[in-house]
């Protein structure tokens, strides 16, 4: 740590950026502010990783007072220096207009770049954005607790969006694999067909805590395929308290 300190008081960034991770990870005293100030440090130096995390912490307001439009100035520059997180967090504030404009091109460009290094959330956004065209979803623009409220209603819009939204840790909520799962499932039963396709991919691939299982991802898919008239309400192999959930 004596070496660390040293040379990011000196200026080297990469020294920075570690500092204000170690502040945020409580590996040093754990201290927001402190996190906040080596990562400007950092990013004021084009480190790309504290760029992102400055805008993150923006976006968040943890250890400054939240500021959208800041939030997507620095992660905005991280994403245009190739970090493929930024990309995918740059790309969905410009489709839902979050501290940006709403610019569908703009979004698809980040995505698209993002997607094509592998990263597997910005290909599933890009795919929602594709499909839904101008048509695509602005309630992010809600505060979580507007969205938690309407999710618990019933609506299986807000629950989809509720389940992304944990999914990433985004938009005043944090990362949370499993309450990402329970509402995207909770969507899906409810008949939201972005939220069936999601599934599928979480079941095929294994994410969000669970483990790979075909014959779930291929129940999705074969749902979210299916036409209208064949929804929850009329598939035997549902779970019948699915066809409940209001539509």
């Amino acid at each position: 740590m004596h070496w660390l300190r040293r040379a990011a008081r000196e200026g080297q960034p990469y020294a920075q950026l570690l500092m204000g991770n170690f502040h945020a990870d409580g590996r040093l005293e754990r201290n927001p502010t402190r996190s906040v100030y080596w990562w400007r440090q950092a990013a004021e130096r084009d480190n790309a990783e504290a760029q992102l995390k400055l805008g993150m912490a923006y976006l968040h307001g943890r250890g400054i007072d939240k500021d959208p439009k800041e939030a997507a100035v620095w992660i905005g520059k991280a994403a245009d220096a190739g970090n493929h997180e930024a990309q995918f967090q740059i790309g969905r504030m410009y489709m839902e207009g979050y501290g940006v404009a709403v610019d569908k091109e703009q979004a698809r460009s980040f995505l698209e770049k993002a997607a094509a290094e592998g990263h597997t959330p910005a290909d599933r956004l890009l795919r929602i954005l594709l499909a839904t065209g101008k048509d695509a979803t602005s309630v992010f623009q809600q505060s979580a607790d507007q969205l938690i409220a309407k999710a618990k209603a019933g609506d299986p819009q807000a629950q989809y969006e509720l389940g992304l939204r944990y999914e990433s840790g985004a938009y005043d909520v944090l990362r949370d694999d499993k309450k990402a799962l329970h509402w995207l499932t909770k969507a899906a039963e409810a008949g939201n067909r972005n939220a069936m396709k999601t599934l599928s991919h979480v079941y095929a691939q294994g994410q969000l805590g669970v483990k790979a299982d075909p014959k779930r991802a291929a129940h999705w898919a074969k749902r979210a395929a299916a036409p209208p008239q064949d929804d929850a309400r009329h598939d035997p192999e549902h779970d019948p308290r699915g066809d409940t959930a209001p539509r």
